[in-house]
């Protein structure tokens, strides 16, 4: 059977339209226009069975704006715009949009060596509006009157927006914790307040400690800000160890950030404010207190105690795993006059803090090679004269990771002779400390091009796709870094003889997505005889064949693993010749592995397929226990579409899953949509989607 995904092989030359199910070519049956201007092509649009318009892609592609990159070696097209990737496979309905897979109705298909994309869906994909008539045969893309909105974040405030131009926004993730400055557009709507709705603002009202919700272009640069604080009054009975306590009981958190101004406007300790009335401006969801002003006169010397108080410890701006030469800052409030000093847990290293105004410490650090810190705190120590001290622990673990990954496996191997065939150029890579390594910094280039994207990563290495490669010396460097920033490269040659080609041919019969049990079996037709074996990319590797009787054929098979996942991946076959050299040679084709069907793997059980829900909802569902699961709303009003929230988490023993936090479904600028998708994905390795379900629902205020 021919799945719908697979190449056109037969095609009617027709000015005329012809009977359903049948491919027809004709360039005046389909009408394209973009943004009401005709598009007109000089290759053949193709119908696909009557019902979807497929057009040339680099000419369509350039046309919205686009730009689209033609691999015929491995049948692929890549298509960029501002904000979105998008990678297509000929004879697959997959594709990949910014490295998550998305199905279509057909996939990328060619006619005599062209591309041809499905118009419609992929016009979506890139974030046009598309209209499909099949009567008349008219295809309308046009670019959404909508706002410029891309994306959204939601973080704390850090400090107070300077005055430079445009605004920098010093920010913290509240997902990823991450630390960063974000560019705020002159014209970007501001609204801030403790309660619903919120006001207009300026960018001068917001303080740090602000819950921000932000609204970001393609760019990245912010164009709407929701800012939102949160009061409590009471008497303050006591501020020590990262923690104000009042006279009711309630304990709340201090922000890094944390001030405390008198009733008459100017600053005040915070350990002043004990005993004291006092309002406090909290993060809504934190809990931090960044703001207290209390009915005390402002005084910024800290009340005598008979023994030092460290009233809090912070590590201003940190957010991520510290490498080399990072700078660790340092801040402590408490009482005044006293020695100040953190003591980190490598070696006993001590930092001194300088006194800057009466019982605020600060100082920083650089972090020397050699040093590791693996998820720990830090003490913070205030000495007074007389010998009595204090100690805090920070809030913030810390780790510290100044060991640059391994690259290892070099191959080819430097200086290695390989055929002028397709030489699979790849390496592994090895964490060596405690941060963790970033597979998103790995970067290949071969002979100072850069070819990162005709490469598979993961976390243990990266493989390049093989391609044809002139005879003589190429050069390869490759980099990864870990999460601390410390970066390790690999440089070396390898040399493609000139001889004629050794493997003839390489096929394999998996003609269908492959699942655990199922076995695949590779041929190759050889020139000459010798070792060889065959790689599945990201399966398996080395996998010995047998000669065959015939004398000039090799086969080899495997049988597909609980756990192995390829999205098709490339089939090489290696020939080591009795002369010591390596020849290699891909099929024309990859192949697919999946795991069981989705229904037997994750569902969603709430919501509930047609169910109307409450304005917050916690998504729930069933997977194979300890397994990870992925879940994701999305949402449609009228032409607008997106996504409301995803996570990560993990099922329990008991094979269900839930959402670790409540899902707010009313969106800023949309309020309630038309309809949701609550989505789970089953995660394997690499956090490949193995499997897949959703329901639909609505919901109401």
């Amino acid at each position: 059977m021919v799945a719908r995904g697979s190449v056109i092989v037969g095609v009617l030359l027709a000015v005329s339209l012809v009977g359903v199910g049948t491919p027809a070519l004709g360039q005046q049956n389909v009408q394209v226009t973009f943004d009401g201007a005709p598009l007109t092509f000089a290759q053949p649009v193709l119908m696909y069975d009557m019902l979807f318009p497929l057009l040339p892609a680099e000419p369509f592609l350039q046309a919205l704006g686009a730009t689209a990159s033609w691999d015929w070696t491995a049948a692929r097209l890549d298509v960029a715009l501002p904000g979105i990737t998008l990678q297509m496979v000929v004879g697959s309905t997959w594709v990949l949009m910014n490295g998550q897979r998305e199905t279509m109705e057909i996939g990328l298909q060619t006619l005599s060596g062209t591309p041809y994309v499905p118009a419609a869906q992929t016009a979506r994909l890139l974030g046009f509006d598309a209209t499909w008539t099949v009567a008349t045969l008219t295809l309308a893309i046009t670019t959404p009157v909508t706002t410029e909105v891309a994306m959204t974040a939601t973080a704390t405030l850090l400090a107070p927006p300077g005055d430079q131009v445009p605004v920098v926004l010093w920010i913290r993730g509240v997902e990823s914790g991450r630390v960063r400055d974000v560019a705020l557009d002159p014209q970007a709507k501001i609204q801030r307040g403790a309660e619903q709705p919120l006001a207009r603002a300026d960018v001068e009202d917001l303080e740090p400690g602000d819950l921000l919700d932000l609204s970001l272009n393609r760019q990245g640069v912010v164009v709407g800000v929701d800012a939102t604080y949160r009061q409590e009054i009471g008497t303050v009975t006591a501020v020590q160890g990262n923690q104000l306590a009042l006279n009711d009981g309630r304990t709340f958190p201090l922000g890094e950030g944390v001030r405390a101004v008198g009733s008459d406007g100017t600053p005040l300790h915070v350990l002043g404010t004990v005993g004291e009335v006092a309002i406090l401006r909290l993060n809504p969801r934190s809990n931090e207190v960044w703001g207290v002003l209390s009915q005390r006169r402002g005084n910024p010397v800290p009340p005598s105690t008979p023994q030092p108080v460290i009233a809090g410890f912070f590590l201003p701006g940190y957010s991520r795993p510290l490498g080399l030469g990072a700078t660790l800052n340092l801040r402590m409030l408490g009482s005044a006059g006293a020695q100040a000093a953190v003591v980190l847990p490598w070696r006993a290293t001590q930092v001194s803090l300088t006194e800057v105004n009466p019982g605020e410490y600060t100082g920083a650090y650089e972090i020397p090679a050699g040093m590791e810190i693996a998820r720990s705190p830090l003490t913070a120590r205030l000495t007074a004269v007389g010998g009595l001290s204090a100690t805090a622990l920070s809030p913030t673990e810390v780790i510290v990771d100044t060991a640059a990954p391994v690259i290892a496996d070099l191959s080819p191997a430097a200086g290695a002779p390989v055929g002028p065939v397709q030489p699979r150029i790849s390496v592994s890579f090895r964490d060596q400390g405690p941060s963790g390594l970033d597979g998103a910094s790995a970067a290949i280039a071969l002979d100072g091009r850069d070819a990162t994207a005709r490469a598979q990563v993961s976390a243990t290495g990266l493989v390049r796709i093989p391609e044809q490669l002139d005879p003589g010396t190429h050069a390869v460097r490759v980099e990864v870094s870990d999460y601390a920033g410390n970066t390790a490269v690999a440089n070396w040659e390898f040399v493609v003889q000139v001889q004629g080609p050794q493997i003839l041919a390489v096929q394999h019969d998996a003609a269908a997505p492959l699942h655990p049990g199922d076995i695949v079996t590779i041929s190759a037709t050889v020139a000459t005889t010798g070792q060889v074996r065959f790689d599945i990319d990201g399966v398996v590797a080395g996998v010995p064949m047998q000669l065959q009787p015939a004398g000039n054929a090799y086969r080899g098979t495997y049988e597909v693993q609980d756990g192995d996942v390829a999205n098709n991946a490339t089939v090489t076959v290696q020939l080591r010749d009795a002369a010591d050299n390596l020849h290699t040679l891909a099929a024309d084709t990859g192949v697919t592995m999946e795991a069981a069907p989705a229904a037997q793997q994750v569902t969603v059980t709430l919501p509930t397929e047609g169910q109307q829900t409450g304005r917050r909802i916690t998504p729930a569902g069933t997977a194979p226990a300890g397994a990870r699961v992925q879940w994701v709303i999305t949402y449609q009003k009228a032409i607008l579409g997106g996504e409301v929230a995803r996570e990560i988490v993990t099922v329990g023993a008991d094979g269900t899953w839930q959402a670790g936090r409540e899902v707010d479904l009313k969106l800023f600028l949309v309020g309630i949509a038309d309809r949701y998708k609550a989505t789970a994905q089953l995660l394997g390795a690499g956090d490949a989607v193995v499997a897949e379900a959703s329901v639909n629902f609505t919901a109401r205020e």
